[in-house]
């Protein structure tokens, strides 16, 4: 909904429960750093997830770009394209994770504006 420090709260409050399985907290936690313009923390969160997939490739791709950070940038569009060849900022809007406007605002300013950095296509 656009509200990523509402919902970094509420995965403060799954953390305090110490679930058995923290990826999917972390991944939506990495996500809510993200859309918040927090990509040092959104690097942080991430990167202690230790399991690469399609979903990580393309956050972290903008957080190291967001951050200054082109080479692992770089690397993260490297393996991004190799497990989806062909991707695009244009696929991953088609995914529409959210309708809602200020979420919408948020992705692109700090999601699809940062993959271009990192040399992911628009289309």
């Amino acid at each position: 909904m656009g509200l990523p420090d509402e919902a970094l709260k509420l995965i403060d409050r799954v953390f305090a429960m110490n679930p058995p399985n923290r990826g999917y907290p972390l991944r939506t936690a990495c996500q809510a750093h993200l859309l918040a313009g927090q990509a040092n923390q959104a690097i942080a969160t991430c990167e202690k997830l230790g399991r690469r997939d399609l979903l990580w490739y393309p956050r972290m791709a903008a957080a190291y770009a967001n951050h200054g950070d082109m080479e692992k940038a770089a690397a993260a569009k490297t393996e991004l394209l190799r497990i989806v060849p062909g991707y695009t900022i244009s696929q991953l809007r088609a995914k529409r994770y959210s309708d809602h406007p200020e979420y919408q605002r948020l992705a692109e300013k700090y999601w699809y504006e940062g993959l271009p950095k990192a040399g992911i296509p628009e289309s």
